[in-house]
């Protein structure tokens, strides 16, 4: 037990520094990819075997073998790489870059989504480090990351005849895949929502949506992720829960008296006059009131593009709204 944990252990930190190190090269790293991805894979594909599952887990308590804390960093210096060669080669310059700066951005391209990958699979696994995740820093990290992933050119369908780079093209945009990392460390976590906010995410996520060159797929891959980001985030247990109790309902009695009008009892005030307090749904749409600027962002979008996204389309000109239907 101790020597398999120890080589796990040995095999986590030696990959992890490759991809950190800046003199790795792009095979290296890209080796050393493999080996987490190869790792966690054992990990998780042994249902009946909990001893490697809990050996990788017991790894990410440790500083030097926490995949996640680990490769914040590098994606850090990858994004900055990433928007340098992207910008370059869509600057519409005379002169066109060389074969090896295409290469370059591919392969980061490729080893970007092998990070996210792995941070999407461990999010889901391990809870201290999908916490660690919801914090500010990491997902300032990320929305800068998605900033920069839409400056990547696009490779039109049946462009390429080499059947390899087409197999690549046809896969999930980065844009994509980082908004997939996003909901995998967001979902049921409040406080990583309230982060999320604080870092510009729900604006940066809407400037892709309205953006002129977005694709239809990363679009409506933003419309999936906003429909998530506007949902409530009350639970009705626990809404239920926090409410006081009504009194049971007494039998009616014959009046016996002329009724003297009494005051109705003021709602927010609860036993011996104190403030009650305001239920959890009303905090989160208070805590969240720029959402209905982002929610007209979003319906603009629509009506705005409907053609082209497929989703509203009229019958004909100068119809009303009430016309159109959904294919």
């Amino acid at each position: 037990m101790g020597d398999v944990l120890w080589k796990l252990r040995e095999s986590l930190q030696e990959a992890l520094d490759q991809i950190a190190s800046s003199r790795s090269s792009l095979e290296i790293r890209s080796k050393a990819f493999e080996t987490i991805e190869r790792h966690l894979a054992s990990a998780l594909s042994k249902q009946d075997d909990n001893e490697t599952l809990d050996h990788f887990l017991a790894l990410q308590y440790t500083f030097e073998c926490n995949v996640p804390l680990r490769l914040l960093s590098w994606i850090t210096t990858a994004t900055q790489q990433l928007d340098t060669f992207a910008k370059g080669l869509t600057a519409g310059s005379d002169s066109q870059p060389p074969e090896s700066h295409k290469l370059e951005l591919f392969i980061l391209t490729d080893q970007i989504t092998q990070a996210l990958s792995l941070i999407q699979g461990i999010s889901l696994c391990h809870t201290a480090s999908k916490d660690s995740l919801g914090r500010k820093y990491a997902l300032e990290v990320l929305v800068d990351l998605l900033m920069a992933s839409r400056h990547l050119p696009t490779v039109p369908n049946g462009s390429d005849r080499d059947p390899a780079r087409k197999l690549k093209s046809s896969a999930p945009p980065l844009t994509s895949i980082v908004l997939d990392s996003l909901l995998c460390i967001l979902v049921d976590s409040s406080t990583a929502l309230r982060a999320f906010e604080t870092a510009n995410g729900p604006q940066a996520v809407v400037r892709i949506l309205k953006r002129a060159g977005t694709p239809r797929e990363v679009r409506m891959k933003c419309l999936e992720f906003l429909y998530f980001y506007l949902l409530d985030e009350t639970n009705p247990t626990t809404s239920t829960e926090e409410s006081e109790p009504e009194p049971s309902p007494t039998p009616p009695q014959l009046p016996t008296a002329p009724a003297t009008p009494v005051r109705p009892p003021k709602s927010y005030l609860g036993m011996n006059g104190t403030p009650r307090r305001p239920p959890s749904s009303i905090l989160a749409v208070g805590i969240r009131k720029f959402n209905i600027i982002i929610l007209i962002d979003v319906i603009e979008c629509l009506v705005v593009n409907r053609c082209e996204l497929g989703l509203l389309i009229p019958r004909k000109i100068g119809c009303s709204p009430t016309t159109f239907t959904v294919p």
